[in-house]
């Protein structure tokens, strides 16, 4: 789950830079929000994989990734850098580490009954 929550944490915060760097040189903040908005949501996933252990947010790293990815290719008609497979590994290994973290939490809780 740690190097889920790392690739989030480097995903949104280079994404967010990268954004808000095009808003402040385009000024078309409009066009620019709706990134910056998935950035901050891919980091505060992050923090909630790494903190809590979150299925849901291990779940809603590795959807919103494959999502991306996905339209990318169809918006650009091209696959483009491979990195976003990289990225859908690592959210994949996080979720299972998720999974695993609980049902270990549930056999833990039942013994202990």
């Amino acid at each position: 789950m740690r190097y889920a929550s790392v690739a989030a944490y480097l995903g949104g915060t280079f994404g967010f830079l990268l954004f808000a760097f095009i808003g402040f040189d385009t000024g078309e903040w409009d066009a620019v929000a709706i990134y910056l908005v998935g950035s901050i949501m891919t980091v505060v996933l992050g923090y909630a994989v790494a903190t809590w252990r979150s299925q849901f947010a291990a779940g809603a790293l590795l959807v919103n990734a494959a999502v991306a990815l996905i339209l990318r290719i169809i918006e650009t008609h091209a696959p483009g850098p491979l990195i976003g497979l990289a990225f859908i590994y690592v959210y994949f290994q996080g979720f299972r580490a998720a999974m695993d973290y609980a049902e270990m939490e549930d056999r833990i809780r039942n013994d202990a009954i």
